[in-house]
């Protein structure tokens, strides 16, 4: 009860000075808190304080909630100070891939496996997988990503170009994944991959362009060049 009195008697204060300002015609401002803001926190965290003191007050509470949720947060940094990125960064805000296997799921049961009509709509689908629209934010940004290979072009039996991809066997086993789903990638000096390390995962790390490259096996919406290598 104490507590309520003691806060009916603040916000009382306040009203009386703002009427009196307001009937005296003066603009003169007040050195106490609003109801508003008084509103927000605890009689015994805000009894006593002027304006000036509840600011500083303020300042400190959001402090201390920005250090809270960065804890909550994944580190997204890797040492190397490249930004580690997952498959679903690369998708533009708003897109979404699923739906348009949804919307051909029906017709894809209804073909036979491998008819002209099949191979139709597959086409179909492919076009509007290309044209996936890729995530501008990445645009010129010092990245590493984690995925599989998908060999383009080799020299002396090692790979010095291929397409990135988030699953494997994309582009050769099976059909490529969107456009925004895969990335190109140029491998910088002295970090060509052996045919026989092709088939593990690799991370690859380097400056990321938002630049579409059609190849033989599939269309890339990102592009890496002089690409660092290395294990997964």
């Amino acid at each position: 009860m104490k507590k309520r009195l003691l806060l009916l008697c603040v916000f009382c204060a306040i009203a009386a000075c703002d009427n009196s300002s307001a009937l005296s015609g003066q603009s003169k401002k007040s050195d106490t808190l609003s109801a508003d803001a008084a509103k927000k926190y605890s009689t015994e965290e805000l009894l006593g304080k002027t304006l000036e003191e509840y600011e500083l007050f303020e300042k400190e509470q959001q402090k201390k909630a920005e250090a809270s949720q960065a804890q909550t947060q994944p580190e997204k940094m890797l040492k190397n100070g490249f930004l580690e990125l997952a498959w679903e960064d690369l998708v533009a805000p708003g897109y979404d891939a699923d739906s348009i296997i949804e919307k051909y799921s029906p017709l894809i049961d209804s073909l036979e496996h491998g008819s002209n009509d099949a191979l139709k709509l597959y086409k179909k689908m492919d076009e509007e997988f290309n044209n996936a629209p890729a995530n501008p934010k990445l645009a010129d940004q010092k990245v590493s990503i984690p995925g599989f290979i998908a060999p383009l072009e080799q020299l002396n039996g090692m790979i010095t170009e291929f397409l990135l991809v988030p699953y494997f066997g994309a582009c050769i086993h099976m059909p490529p994944p969107p456009s925004n789903q895969t990335l190109y990638v140029k491998v910088a000096p002295d970090f060509a991959i052996r045919n026989e390390d092709s088939y593990e995962p690799i991370w690859v790390s380097g400056k990321l362009s938002v630049s579409k490259t059609a190849t033989d096996i599939g269309t890339a919406s990102y592009q890496i060049e002089d690409a660092l290598i290395s294990k997964y």
